[in-house]
Order: structure tokens, then sequence, then C-alpha cells
């Protein structure tokens, strides 16, 4: 069942589900107050996503020293957390995704990936992406790609991965 996540114990439990998931750890904090949205299967998160709506999103905060003035921080929403433990949720987690991005008022997504995972730049590049950044971020670790999609390029990914009946309908993360 694909629910919104309002309650802090669940939210807690959407950051450390996504943390297994993929290996990161997005505090739960950043998911307060935001729109946030759960595959549960009983009391377990097992997918979901986020729309973020912050002043200064993580994703460009985390740029050390950006080459121009990046201008875009009342204009773009952040979009992650995204997985999908069990595929028999993917359509209707596409479809809730669909839905809550095609109702935001701003029309610009940002997010971030590892640049080792080349099936994520394939998957996003669906969309026509323009990359904000690449290198390693403030946090460390793997150099990241951060980039920017348009609402019709977050909705053309969910269309086409939807429709053309990919294996996993989630991005390849090889």
């Amino acid at each position: 069942m694909i629910v919104k996540l309002t309650k802090w114990k669940d939210l807690a439990e959407f950051s450390e589900a996504f943390k297994r998931a993929s290996g990161h750890l997005i505090p739960e904090e950043y998911f307060y107050f935001q729109n946030v949205w759960a595959v549960k299967e009983g009391d377990e998160i097992t997918g979901g996503f986020a729309i973020v709506d912050y002043e200064m999103p993580r994703t460009l905060e985390e740029i050390p020293r950006p080459p121009v003035r990046i201008n875009l921080c009342d204009k773009v929403l952040e979009l992650t957390g995204y997985f999908c433990g069990n595929k028999k949720y993917i359509k209707d987690l596409k479809r809730r995704m669909a839905t809550e991005v095609f109702k935001c008022k701003k029309d610009k997504f940002i997010y971030a990936y590892e640049i080792s995972k080349t099936g994520l730049a394939e998957y996003y590049s669906i969309g026509y992406p323009v990359k904000l950044y690449e290198g390693v971020t403030k946090r460390g670790g793997e150099p990241q790609s951060i980039e920017l999609l348009t609402k019709q390029g977050v909705l053309a990914i969910i269309a086409k991965t939807t429709l053309s009946g990919t294996k996993k309908g989630v991005p390849d993360e090889t």
C-alpha cells in the first residue's frame, strides 16, 4: 500500500529503510513537514520517495565551491529517497510520484547520485537533465553528479520507464 508519511516515527523508519536500500543516510529531520510517500507492507517500509521544499536544498548545499552563483533555491524542489524493494508496487509508486510531481507549483527538481552508478545516469538521461556539478561534495565519499530536471523531464522518465516495461522500473544502480 502507498501511504503519505506525516508522523516523525514513520519518517525515521523511512530514513532507515532508504539507508538499508541505498547505503546512504538522509537524516530523518530532512523529511519533517515534507511530501514523503512510502510503500508499506504491514509495518515495514519497502519503498518510497520524497519531494522536499527547503529554502536551500541539501543537494545544493553539498556543492563545495560552485563555479557560478546558483540562484535556484526559491525555484527548485529536491527529489530524493526514491527506492522500491518490492517490484509489485512499482507502478503504484510511480503513479503516486507522477501525481505529486504534477501538483507541484515549482517546476524544477534537483537530485544527486554517485557518478560510478552509470545505470542511474542512463535512467535520468531520459528527462534531459542539466548537470550542475560533478565531483566530490562537502560530504566527501564517492564523486556525485548533481543535476536539475524540469517537471516535464521527471514525468517523461516516469512515463517511459513505466510504459516501456523496464525489467525493474527503478534505476539500475550499476
